[in-house]
């Protein structure tokens, strides 16, 4: 199962984290040898494959024979820096025959969120830093210059 491609909005290139959540339920087990994976995948803005984030399922979660639906949540996903698009993929032994029982699949999620002001705030602060750096060592060597080659004691 595949779905559509889309945009990534506001998420492209890695400009706010996304989280990415899905529900499942199997109704027998996952047989040893099979495979059952929730793909996030991510493309540029030409749709040529970047990279994917992988939720491995079944055997690897000790699912078995479900009753109630489990959700996965995947939260502070980042974008590659030329992700413009991203699909989900559900695949069940991509290379061999699936001998596993029946699974469904649902509300899946793709949610992205501003990242915190805070980290605004932090970014702003360490940018004023490194821009008045320069203009501090200008200061200290002005005032050595005026002390006669030292700074005097603040004692």
């Amino acid at each position: 199962m595949r779905s559509e491609i889309f945009l990534l909005g506001p998420a492209a290139c890695g400009s706010q984290p996304i989280t990415f959540s899905f529900a499942y339920k199997l109704l027998d087990k996952i047989n040893p040898g099979d495979r059952l994976q929730v793909l996030f995948r991510f493309y540029d803005e030409n749709t040529n494959f970047l990279s994917q984030n992988v939720t491995d399922l079944g055997a690897n979660r000790s699912d078995a024979r479900m009753t109630q639906y489990k959700t996965v949540t995947i939260s502070d996903l980042v974008a590659p820096d030329k992700a413009a698009a991203a699909d989900i993929v559900v695949a069940a032994n991509i290379d061999e025959a699936w001998t596993s029982g029946a699974g469904e699949f649902d509300d899946f999620s793709v949610i992205t969120m501003p990242r915190p002001a805070w980290t605004w705030i932090m970014g702003g602060l360490a940018l004023a830093a490194a821009a008045l750096t320069p203009l501090l060592f200008w200061a200290i060597s002005k005032l050595r210059g005026a002390r006669g080659g030292t700074i005097p004691s603040l004692k």
